[in-house]
C-alpha cells in the first residue's frame, strides 16, 4: 500500500542545545528507513521515493531536518568558533535522537550529499544499529567540493569566453537574448546542481515546452523555502567543508559488514566520480554512476529509486567492487 503526500506524523525533537529539529514520521510498521536531506533542501525532496517505494508491512520511514532549516528554533553560528553546533558529529547525534524516539532496534540510513556526510557519521557512532547504509553524492571529505574538476574549469572558461567575447547567452545561447546578465547568473546558480544537457532538454508545462532550466527557476521561485536564520547557512556551509571520516571510524564501519550502495552522477561538479569510487573502495561498498549531476535524485530520479528499492529489499545483486556496476 502506498502512501500519500498527507499521510504522515509531523513532529519536533528539543535538543539539550535548544534546537529544534523536525520531523515526519510515514507508516508504523517494518524496519525503519531513516532519510536525511542535503544542504538547502527539506525534507519534501523524499516525497517520491516514499510513494513509489512504501510498503507498510515492510518498511517505515522517518525523514528528519538538517540543523537550522525548517520552521524549528536553531543555534546561531558563530564564525570563528563552533558554539553553534553546526557540525556532522553534532548532527549525527541528532538523528540518533530522534530515531531513539521511534526505534532502538537497527535501521537502514539513507543520505544526500550533506545528508550523506551525517549518516555515515551515523554509521560510526553506532554501526551495530545499521542495517544498511546508502550514501547519495557524497565524499569522504567536505574539502574535496573545494577542489574543481576539469569538466567545470572547462564550462566556466567556455561560460566567461562566449559572455565577454562572442556575447553569447550560456543558456539559450543566443546573441540577441535580452536577459543575458540575468541567464550568466542563473546559469551559475543551478549549473553545479544538473547536468547541462538535462538543463537544456524541452519539458511540458501547460501544453508549452520551454527549457528544463527555465522551468527548474520557477519551481524554486514558486516554492522558496523559509530559513529561520541566515546564518544557519554559514553553519551548514561550516559542517560540509570540516566533515571528515577518520581511519578509526572508517574501520567500524567496515568492521559492521552491513551492505553499502553508494551512487553518484557522472557529470557531477561537487563531488568527483573518482572520490565517490575510492570512498566507496574504502567502506567496502558497492558503487554505482548514473549519467547525471549532483542532483541525481531530481536528474535521474527513476533509478535512483529503483537502485534503492532494490537494495533495501535485497534483490540488488552488488559486488565489492570499485569499478562501476553499470552507468544509466
Amino acid at each position: 500500500m502506498q502512501l500519500s503526500r498527507v499521510q504522515y506524523e509531523s513532529g519536533s525533537y528539543l535538543q539539550s542545545d535548544g534546537t529544534e529539529t523536525e520531523y515526519r514520521r510515514y507508516g508504523k510498521g517494518g524496519e525503519l528507513v531513516v532519510l536525511v536531506p542535503g544542504f538547502s533542501c527539506g525534507m519534501d525532496m523524499w516525497n517520491c521515493l516514499i510513494q513509489n517505494i512504501a510498503n507498510s508491512e515492510m518498511f517505515s520511514f522517518l525523514c528528519l531536518e538538517n540543523r537550522g532549516f525548517g520552521s524549528g528554533r536553531c543555534s546561531s553560528y558563530r564564525l570563528w568558533s563552533n558554539q553553534g553546533g553546526y557540525s556532522t558529529d553534532t548532527m549525527a547525534n541528532d538523528v540518533w535522537h530522534i530515531v531513539n524516539n521511534f526505534s532502538r532496534g537497527q535501521v537502514h540510513l539513507i543520505g544526500f550529499s550533506l545528508g550523506g556526510m551525517i549518516v555515515s557519521k551515523a554509521a560510526s557512532v553506532y554501526p551495530e544499529r545499521v542495517l544498511s547504509l546508502t550514501l547519495l553524492s557524497t565524499p569522504k571529505c567536505g574539502i574535496h567540493i573545494l577542489l574543481p574538476g576539469w569538466r567545470t574549469l572547462k564550462v566556466v572558461m567556455r561560460v566567461i569566453s562566449h559572455y565577454v567575447f562572442l556575447r553569447v547567452c550560456p543558456l539559450c545561447r543566443h546573441r540577441s537574448c535580452n536577459e543575458r546578465n540575468n541567464h550568466v547568473r542563473i546559469f551559475f546558480e543551478i549549473y553545479f546542481k544538473y547536468s547541462e544537457y538535462y538543463l537544456l532538454e524541452l519539458t511540458k508545462d501547460n501544453s508549452a515546452l520551454i527549457p528544463r532550466w527555465r522551468f527548474i527557476k520557477q519551481q524554486q521561485e514558486r516554492e522558496k523555502y523559509s530559513l529561520p536564520r541566515y546564518m544557519s547557512i554559514w553553519g551548514q556551509l561550516h559542517a560540509i567543508l570540516f566533515h571528515r571520516l577518520c581511519r578509526e571510524e572508517m574501520t567500524k564501519i567496515r568492521r559492521a559488514s552491513f551492505p553499502i550502495l553508494c551512487i553518484s552522477g557522472k557529470y557531477d561538479q561537487l563531488v568527483s566520480v573518482n572520490g565517490c569510487r575510492n570512498f566507496a573502495r574504502e567502506l567496502n561498498g558497492n558503487y554505482i554512476m548514473l549519467s547525471g549531476a549532483h542532483f541525481i535524485t531530481e536528474e535521474c530520479m527513476e533509478q535512483v529509486h529503483q537502485l534503492i528499492r532494490l537494495f533495501l529489499k535485497k534483490q540488488l545483486d552488488c559486488f565489492n567492487d570499485i569499478s562501476p556496476l553499470w552507468v544509466v
